[in-house]
């Protein structure tokens, strides 16, 4: 099972779009972390994630979590996956970086593109964030060799994306995501932007390719698979509470970590605590809710490569788990348009590595056509 420590509500960080509402102090305990982890052995392998605010405010807490995990996995001879942590990249320095690497963590770090595309992320006095959270992802690069870059795109910035997209390159970053801010002001406008820009980046895309740089942006990444797979593969869409929880210092569990908030105690949207366990009624029914495709989206050419499913971006759009916002719609359909112009494109020129890094996939060879990307 998949569980996600969220280890503290506080940050060192006040970014202007975070979705995690206020900022405050309040550590997971020793005994909750414990619990967790317990939670994760209790349908046999299991995966942990460490989130917050800053998990890096509370690394003692995440060095125990792994040395207790390690312990459990040696003496029920079950298997632990993975460690991730996502950070915002200002508190890396060499200890603890020393220890992301020797245990082997998936790396995510907090960055939106270049100074003026990070403009939003910024110190608790305001200051800009940026230099030092460049100056954690440079070390980051010396010592991890699974590392990732998660960048939000707002209307503020999304004038930026192809400028990000080839600013993550210069900085020997080639694994890296952009993440739709659905409770931004998006306007007509700002779409048009977006759909000029994802167009750019598809044309960096290609061209790292033809460069000899195998990039891994993930939302081409993903819907080019979802291509080769004939739609999402099994167990490719999210849990939301089924095998995956979030669990927070009061104990209280949530099926993503995004819709945590501040964790109020009458929270709609909790699945449960450590304590008593997990509604799974409640997780049936959120499931039964995100799943099932709207009478629009089922006649919708690409329904199978959308994530009309994805329970948390419906809420933030809609304020339900199963309704699909329009503003969706439109961004995943344009990020299919581009990925596969771009994946259509290096195929038919047969890159190496965009053949190496998509086609050795098992099965991709039957859905993809002798002749060309689209079948």
């Amino acid at each position: 099972m998949h569980v996600l420590l969220f280890l503290n509500h506080a940050c060192n960080l006040r970014c202007r779009y975070c979705y995690n509402g206020r900022k405050f102090h309040r550590p997971m305990s020793r005994d909750t972390i414990d619990r967790g982890i317990d939670l994760a052995f209790s349908r046999g392998d299991a995966r942990l994630t460490f989130f917050g605010g800053e998990p890096l405010l509370e690394f003692d807490r995440m060095v125990h979590a792994v040395r207790r995990a390690r312990d459990v996995a040696r003496h029920t001879g079950k298997r632990l996956r993975r460690f991730s942590v996502t950070v915002n990249g200002t508190l890396l320095n060499r200890d603890n970086l020393a220890f992301l690497r020797d245990e082997g963590f998936f790396l995510v770090i907090s960055l939106d593109g270049g100074k003026e595309a990070s403009a939003d992320r910024v110190l608790e006095d305001g200051s800009a964030a940026y230099d030092r959270i460049l100056q954690g992802v440079t070390l980051a690069t010396e010592y991890m060799n699974d590392l990732h870059i998660s960048a939000v795109v707002d209307p503020a910035n999304v004038h930026l994306m192809s400028a990000s997209f080839g600013h993550f390159l210069s900085i020997g970053v080639n694994r890296f995501s952009f993440n739709f801010n659905y409770d931004g002001a998006w306007t007509p406008e700002h779409l048009n932007v977006f759909r000029m820009e994802i167009e750019h980046c598809a044309d960096l895309y290609v061209d790292a390719y033809r460069s000899g740089i195998s990039v891994d942006f993930k939302g081409f990444t993903s819907k080019i698979r979802t291509h080769l797979h004939g739609g999402y593969p099994p167990g490719a869409r999210c849990p939301f509470g089924d095998g995956e929880v979030t669990l927070t210092p009061s104990g209280r569990l949530y099926p993503c970590e995004r819709l945590v908030g501040e964790d109020p105690p009458d929270s709609p949207l909790c699945i449960g605590n450590i304590e008593f366990g997990i509604d799974l009624v409640k997780v049936l029914s959120f499931a039964r809710a995100k799943n099932a495709p709207a009478a629009d989206c089922r006649t919708c050419s690409v329904v199978d490569r959308c994530t009309y499913f994805c329970g948390c971006v419906n809420w933030a759009t809609t304020g339900t788990i199963g309704d699909v916002s329009g503003l969706l719609c439109e961004v995943e359909q344009t990020v299919i348009a581009q990925a596969d112009r771009a994946a259509g494109i290096l195929f038919q020129e047969r890159n190496p590595l965009f053949l190496e890094r998509f086609y050795s996939m098992p099965g991709a060879a039957d859905h993809a056509g002798s002749s060309g990307y689209f079948i």
